[in-house]
């Protein structure tokens, strides 16, 4: 009989214990992927966007149009992660065909001494920016910002009807401004991973002159807006 009852005691004293253990919170940290550590890769994408020019001689004249494309290259960066907090700096340069024209009405054309055509092409896009993110999981949300820069070629025709083009003229053009973005990134197999980002650049006004069509200085105002896919190796 005292063997039973010591038995039913230890029993009881057991369960209890297990009990007790299931109502302690769990305190331990949550498992977030390593994002720390150096970082490089490609990625591919589109950019799109609006040229606004305007004649600082002449407050009548303004016209404007539309910029789309591809684009692709390589980005690096550096990441330093404290719990669920990733903070980091990278660096991109793109290729792109983004482009864009519009031919002028004649009483336009007059104001800019007869260029009947504007074009914009795109060479490259490329960014300076810090990082700020929030793992959660195998996932890091995050935002960006800091400095863009672009190279683009602009084409002025200006035609002598009904006899053709009288004199064209294409200059390039470096540009700096800023840009603003966000995304995700996704861990994917062992140290790659795969982003989804998209940013918002602006260039602001700069004077664009076309020495062989009179001398003539145009104002551009300029946004670009990027989405791309990218894959990346992480060092760590």
């Amino acid at each position: 009989m005292k063997k039973c009852l010591l038995a039913a005691v230890s029993s009881l004293a057991l369960m209890g214990g297990a009990s007790a253990a299931d109502l302690v919170p769990d305190f331990r940290s949550p498992v977030y992927q390593n994002w720390s550590g150096f970082y490089a890769g490609v990625h591919v994408g589109t950019a799109w966007g609006s040229n606004i020019w305007n004649d600082p001689a002449d407050v009548s004249f303004s016209t404007s149009y539309s910029l789309s494309g591809v684009l692709g290259g390589a980005h690096a960066g550096w990441n330093y992660q404290t719990g669920p907090i990733v903070l980091g700096v990278e660096g991109t340069f793109s290729w792109t065909n983004d482009r864009g024209s519009n031919t002028l009405n004649n009483e336009i054309a007059e104001t800019l001494g007869n260029p009947s055509n504007l074009s914009t092409t795109m060479r490259y896009l490329g960014t300076a920016v810090g990082r700020v993110g929030a793992a959660n999981g195998s996932t890091l949300y995050y935002l960006v910002g800091g400095m863009a820069f672009m190279n683009e070629s602009h084409t002025a025709t200006e035609f002598f009807r009904p006899f053709g083009p009288l004199v064209q003229q294409a200059v390039r053009s470096t540009r700096s401004g800023f840009v603003l973005g966000f995304g995700a990134e996704f861990a994917v197999y062992h140290n790659w991973t795969a982003k989804l980002e998209y940013n918002y650049m602006d260039f602001g006004k700069k004077g664009i002159e076309f020495p062989a069509i009179e001398g003539e200085s145009l104002t551009l105002d300029q946004q670009v807006h990027v989405v791309k896919l990218g894959i990346s190796y992480l060092f760590h």
